[in-house]
């Protein structure tokens, strides 16, 4: 008899993304609850769905996992975007979005149109400049088996504190309504 094919860490974390879609946006939402979500707030609740524990912010994100080129990108890594408002700033204060990538230059986020939706890296963000999310890929990250391991049994100094934070931080790229950007 044919063993049950094994799901990956990475496989559930998109399964368990897909059952949010239409989810409402809204910047600094609560950690770990489903009523709404931001980009980060939505990637942190998927990996506590599968034990592992990432920070609170994009930014915080963004430490974690090893950088991948863009054309390895798999299942389930994570992508880090800019936007117009952050483009200058150095190091991880150039952050403004992060997603998840689900194959087919495909990713699931949540952003302020649409909340949790699919888009392509090649839809336009902002149709005055015809920006696109390619536009303002900044890099992806893929976070191993045992870097999730070392996320349970490390946690998070900062993976709630800096909720009240984002609400000063600049808004993040809008999506349009038909889930792009």
């Amino acid at each position: 008899m044919a063993q049950p094919k094994k799901i990956n860490t990475h496989e559930k974390i998109i399964i368990a993304g897909m059952k949010h879609m239409s989810k409402p946006y809204r910047l600094g939402a609560e950690p770990f609850q489903t009523k709404e979500f931001d980009c980060s707030s939505f990637v942190q609740y998927l990996y506590s769905q599968v034990d592992g524990i990432l920070p609170r912010t994009s930014r915080q994100q963004s430490l974690i996992g090893k950088k991948i080129k863009k054309e390895n990108i798999r299942r389930g890594d994570l992508l880090f975007f800019t936007s117009r408002a952050r483009h200058s700033k150095k190091g991880i204060e150039r952050i403004a979005h992060v997603a998840i990538f689900i194959g087919k230059g495909k990713m699931i986020h949540s952003c302020k149109m649409g909340g949790v939706v699919i888009s392509k890296l090649s839809d336009v963000i902002n149709k005055n400049d015809n920006k696109r999310w390619d536009d303002y890929y900044l890099f992806a990250k893929r976070i191993s088996k045992d870097e999730l391991q070392d996320l349970i049994t490390k946690p998070q100094e900062d993976s709630s504190s800096n909720i009240k934070s984002l609400h000063n931080k600049p808004k993040i790229l809008k999506c349009n309504k038909s889930g792009g950007t």
